[in-house]
C-alpha cells in the first residue's frame, strides 16, 4: 500500500503529502527477494522499469550508465541468471528501484542476502539519504542501519 500499487481497504493512505497511488511514481521498491526477470539482460531489465517510471530516454540512458559505473561492474550488462551472487542481484534490484529517482525508497531486508556486503549497501544507502532520499527499511539489523544511515538516537532497537 505504501508502494502505491493496492489501495487501502478502508480509509485513506497518503505518502508524500498525496494519494498513495498518485506518489507511486516517485517511489523506489525493493523486495526482500530478487524479483527481476533472470532472462533479461541487464540492459532490458533496465529499459523495463525506466519505462514503467516514465523515465525520459536520454535521463534513462545517463542514469543507466552512472548506476552500472557506481557498481564498478561490467558484469551487470549481463542477464543475471539464476546462479548469479545475490549481492549482485540485489545492487541491480537497487539500481531499479533508483532509476526513476524517487524521492522515498522502500527497502524490504535489503542485506538479507549472505554474498552481499552489508557494509558497502548501507555505505550506498547512506548516500542515498544524504542526497535528500528518505528512506523506509525493514531489517532485522537495526544496528547496522542505524550506524549507516546515522539514525537520531531517540529511535531504538
Amino acid at each position: 500500500m505504501l508502494g502505491g500499487i493496492l489501495d487501502p481497504t478502508s480509509g485513506s493512505l497518503y505518502v508524500l503529502n498525496m494519494a498513495a497511488h498518485d506518489a507511486r511514481l516517485q517511489i523506489g521498491y525493493l523486495t526482500q527477494l530478487f524479483s527481476l526477470y533472470l532472462d533479461l539482460t541487464i540492459d532490458q531489465i533496465f529499459s523495463m522499469q525506466s519505462g514503467l517510471r516514465n523515465v525520459p530516454r536520454d535521463e534513462f540512458i545517463e542514469r543507466k550508465n552512472h548506476y552500472l559505473e557506481a557498481d564498478g561492474s561490467e558484469t551487470l550488462r549481463r542477464p543475471p541468471g539464476g546462479k548469479s551472487l545475490g549481492g549482485m542481484k540485489q545492487k541491480l534490484a537497487l539500481c531499479c528501484a533508483l532509476i526513476g529517482r524517487p524521492r522515498l525508497l522502500l527497502l524490504d531486508e535489503p542485506t538479507r542476502c549472505r554474498s552481499v556486503s552489508r557494509r558497502d549497501f548501507w555505505d550506498v544507502l547512506a548516500t542515498i539519504a544524504h542526497e535528500g532520499v528518505t528512506i523506509a527499511v525493514a531489517t532485522p539489523y537495526l544496528d547496522e542501519a542505524g550506524a549507516a544511515l546515522a539514525l537520531p538516537s531517540s529511535i531504538k532497537a
